[in-house]
């Protein structure tokens, strides 16, 4: 009998194997695969070292060479789900690609943090994972198989099924390729709501135009009115706000685009990867919906981000001279000889440095509290950020009767799919929705309603 405990040492998950016969203690033996994020010439390495300090050159140039376009949160999470993995293997003494449908079962029973006694193994684990964590690291199993050109049926075996997806007065029917060993993520009932509503939205503007600043109205604006995302906000420089002839018509425009100077909470998700200056250069990255996205904006908006930047930077220039110019100068990436005075991040605290997410959040969780807006108490579950995009959606399909094509379109996804997502109706909402439903079907079958 082996049993495998798991144990932790400043935060580092290992485990030690203990081999017993007849009940007696044979031999023990320690599982420790080291994870390393290091950091060279503004480039951040992932490394992987296993039990004897030997570097896992395979899982370095998955992670620095083969995903080095994804976020580095993205990246770090795979380089855990990998560690995990490699730990498994060194407990059933077998590699990925030659599991089967078994030793799948085997690994995610691990992954969960489960602790079922077989007949030759028995595991002792504290770190329990959900359903949706262990989809993810076996997505990352697939892609890292996928890189070392190695196939696995047990793994990538698929099942197809018709899923039905439905947003009011549109259904398509799409045929969804799942994997089998994948796991079901139960439906969550809650009802903490999914987005802001439009009544919501009016009072945290009041709060706002009563309470904070111009800075506070634009990024909620930006979230709500065009359906930024947070990093998308944090992320915008000046460069980014322009007019612009579209059609024979001047449009006010907001460039989303990554760039190399932007940190972890200024990402563009959507957007190319940047790692190298040489990429502005690329005809990619000047490419629309991969480069970059375009979102138009009502022009007093425009003009109040214009006033914003007049008001703070000329103050943070003056007041926060050396904050200024260290830590807010941003990439310029247009290649023009108009500009004279440096890029900026337009967002600034009041030190004069770029606004973090973690100050944002604390401003937005105390406007929200104040409005009467319900918050997650023990989890972070219903992204607040998030909930603003859900509200420009909702606000499109509910008011505007927004059809699934160009709700695309507006939320710049790349499938229908992904916009299924956005559609959150609370109770309240189904109920009114269900409640329409029935007497639009009266006003076509007025027969069909019983006599009072």
């Amino acid at each position: 009998m082996i049993v495998v405990k798991e144990r932790k040492y400043s935060n580092e998950i290992y485990f030690e194997t203990e081999v017993y016969e007849d009940n007696n203690l044979i031999c023990t033996n320690s599982i420790n695969y080291k994870s390393v994020i290091r950091e060279t010439n503004e480039i951040t390495y992932l490394l992987l070292y296993t039990p004897q300090m030997e570097p896992v050159s395979e899982v370095f140039g998955f992670l620095n060479s083969n995903k080095i376009n994804q976020s580095i949160n993205s990246r770090i999470k795979s380089l855990q789900a990998l560690k995990l993995l490699y730990c498994y293997q060194s407990i059933i003494s077998k590699e990925l690609k030659d599991f089967d449908t078994s030793d799948i079962n085997g690994l995610k029973i691990f992954l969960k943090g489960l602790s079922p006694k077989g007949s030759f193994i028995k595991f002792e684990l504290t770190t329990s994972r959900n359903n949706e964590t262990v989809n993810g690291y076996l997505s990352v199993y697939r892609q890292f198989l996928e890189y070392l050109d190695f196939e696995n049926k047990a793994l990538f075996q698929k099942s197809n099924r018709k899923t039905l997806v439905s947003l009011p007065d549109w259904e398509v029917d799409y045929s969804v390729n799942k994997f089998q060993s994948n796991e079901r993520i139960p439906r969550k009932m809650v009802e903490v709501p999914r987005y802001i509503s439009v009544e919501e939205f009016q009072k945290i503007i009041a709060e706002i135009r009563s309470n904070y600043g111009k800075k506070e109205e634009i990024i909620v604006r930006l979230m709500y009115q065009c359906g930024c995302r947070i990093g998308e906000v944090l992320g915008a420089t000046g460069d980014d706000f322009v007019v612009e002839k579209i059609k024979d018509e001047y449009v006010t425009t907001f460039y989303i685009r990554n760039r190399f100077s932007d940190k972890k909470f200024q990402l563009a998700k959507t957007c190319m990867k940047i790692v190298d200056k040489k990429q502005y250069h690329l005809k990619d990255y000047k490419s629309p919906g991969y480069g970059y996205q375009k979102v138009i904006i009502p022009e007093d908006l425009y003009d109040l981000i214009n006033e914003y930047i007049e008001e703070a930077h000329s103050m943070a220039r003056e007041l926060k001279y050396d904050n200024y110019y260290k830590n807010t100068i941003a990439d310029r990436v247009s290649s023009s000889d108009d500009y004279e005075d440096e890029n900026y991040y337009v967002f600034i605290n009041s030190q004069g440095r770029p606004l973090s997410q973690t100050l944002w959040n604390n401003t937005l969780r105390k406007i929200c509290t104040t409005v009467g807006i319900e918050l997650d108490k023990d989890t972070k579950e219903h992204n607040l950020n998030h909930r603003f995009r859900h509200g420009f959606a909702m606000f499109n399909v509910q008011y505007l009767n927004c059809k699934a094509l160009e709700l695309k379109e507006r939320m710049r996804h790349s499938n229908l799919l992904s916009v299924s997502r956005y559609f959150r109706p609370t109770l309240s909402d189904q109920i009114q929705i269900k409640t329409d439903f029935a007497h639009s079907l009266y006003e076509v079958i007025p027969e069909l309603k019983l006599k009072e």
